[in-house]
């Protein structure tokens, strides 16, 4: 017997997405080629939602399952071993449980061996929404099948974790009741619990090795590794180059990656923002400018929900309400333009904090002001973390970091977790820049993080996606994703 041979569950339930079905295949074909065993856990059905079908379509599961099929027909050459999620049958008491909530604060601190599973399935449900202040009421007997689903896979995991031996687990993504779960499993077994997503380039994989529920302290991981290994190949001077290339580009909207490019085309704004545009600020006062973010992919983590709560915006907001700061400091407030896809009662929240903080110069989320124009009149920039902040620390401006995103920026900014301590800062006479390398050696990051595939490989290649995949052998490419009848 191998040692040192590695035992991996691969739990997949992206087939549905091209690209992500291709990044759980490459990840089997590498560890075969490293003569580990690998299994891959495969839905069936079983999961109450998983993120390509939020709905559980019937219809749609079983697309999912013939892709499943053809997946299976396509790894067993090679070893690969597969097994159906095997959830409700194994587990019928938990169909039995009930959870009581009553608000999205009840559903948030909703834990299971300390899994907080109450996250999870709210994370599931905003994405269904595309709303951080979802109607519990409305959403309540879904929220009970995804905790109730999520309970199941973590069981199974555990379960087939000890039975198999497994060492190594793999999912995609991991904030939703159909994925987290495993890597919650997986850190109580004391295993390696691996999350992946796509890398900045369509064609790459970004793998983290996860900790259940710190998704920056995974980021920053990743980044530490990824800039030794840069430094050491092309020198620090030239990382530091590329990383300034990175925000100069993004700023400009001609960054590639999944979907940014059409993202960034959307946000970029072609009015120069000018002070003298609002006739509420005093032009004689330092402006701190606030910017915001969307909540809707942090609202899963522990840490983030610590800071905000289920009202992110109204905290955020509520910060800097302060006499000495406002006696201080022109407040203006950007707005994200992505909060313009929000949904209904997310807008309805944010239009009650422009109106409730009128003390504020508020620029709404509609506005064609070019948000990046506006660092030439702010003096200190607030943020939860967004590219704009990091590229501010560049420029010389003095960054606050209010959350667990800080950690990205490292010594470029000043990250804060307590609103006292955010206060004690502002309130000091002048506020020192701070050193702007680790920013820099983030944008490098971001700009080239993510490694090559090896064993799959698209046909079709845009600045925004990757198309066709397939695996090549003995000079033919087997595609990934079976061909459907288009009537069906």
């Amino acid at each position: 017997m191998n040692t040192k041979q590695k035992h991996v569950l691969v739990l997949v339930n992206t087939q549905l997405w091209e690209l992500f079905h291709a990044e759980s295949i490459e990840i089997c074909l590498r560890h075969v080629s490293n003569g580990d065993k690998v299994v891959v856990a495969y839905c069936d059905g079983a999961l109450a939602a998983c993120a390509p079908n939020a709905k559980h379509i019937p219809e749609v599961c079983i697309k999912c399952r013939h892709i499943s099929d053809h997946m299976r027909f396509l790894l067993a050459k090679h070893g690969i071993d597969f097994t159906a999620l095997n959830l409700e049958s194994s587990y019928p008491y938990v169909k039995d449980l009930d959870f009581t909530f009553e608000s999205n604060d009840d559903l948030a601190r909703i834990t299971y061996n300390e899994m907080p599973i109450g996250l999870l399935a709210a994370s599931q449900i905003i994405d269904n929404c595309n709303d951080v202040y979802f109607s519990i009421k409305d959403q309540a007997s879904l929220a009970q099948n995804l905790i109730k689903s999520g309970i199941m896979l973590y069981e199974w995991v555990c379960s087939y974790a000890k039975e198999k031996s497994i060492t190594d687990i793999y999912v995609w993504n991991g904030r939703r009741p159909c994925d987290g779960p495993a890597i919650y499993a997986a850190q109580s077994l004391n295993l390696n619990a691996y999350s992946y997503i796509c890398g900045s380039r369509p064609e790459s994989i970004n793998i983290s090795l996860s900790a259940a529920g710190q998704y920056p302290k995974a980021i920053n991981h990743n980044k530490q590794l990824h800039c030794s290994r840069a430094i050491e190949e092309i020198g620090k001077k030239e990382v530091m180059k590329r990383g300034l290339r990175y925000y100069r580009a993004y700023s400009m909207g001609k960054t590639s990656g999944v979907g940014s490019r059409e993202a960034i085309k959307r946000y970029c704004r072609l009015k120069r923002f000018s002070a003298t545009d609002y006739p509420m600020l005093n032009l004689k006062k330092p402006i701190l400018l606030v910017l915001t973010s969307s909540p809707s992919e942090s609202y899963f983590m522990t840490e983030y929900y610590a800071a905000f709560g289920s009202d992110p915006h109204g905290h955020y907001m509520s910060i800097f309400s302060n006499a000495l700061i406002l006696d201080k400091y022109n407040v203006i407030v950007r707005w994200h333009p992505a909060h313009l896809d929000a949904g209904s009662n997310e807008r309805k929240r944010i239009n009650q904090c422009m109106v409730d903080y009128k003390e504020y110069c508020h620029i709404p989320p509609d506005s064609a002001v070019d948000t990046y124009t506006m660092l030439d009149y702010c003096d200190v920039v607030a943020t939860q973390g967004s590219t704009l902040g990091w590229y501010a620390s560049i420029r010389g401006i003095p960054v606050i970091v209010y959350g667990p995103f800080s950690l990205l920026a490292g010594n470029s900014v000043y990250g804060f977790n307590s609103k006292c301590e955010l206060l004690e800062l502002l309130a000091q006479d002048s506020i020192p820049s701070l050193p702007y390398q680790d920013a820099l050696l983030l944008g490098h990051y971001l700009m080239n993080h993510g490694e090559n595939m090896n064993y799959v490989n698209p046909s079709h290649i845009t600045d925004d996606f990757a198309y066709n995949w397939h695996i090549s052998s003995n000079g033919n490419k087997m595609p990934i994703h079976p061909v459907f009848d288009q009537a069906a």
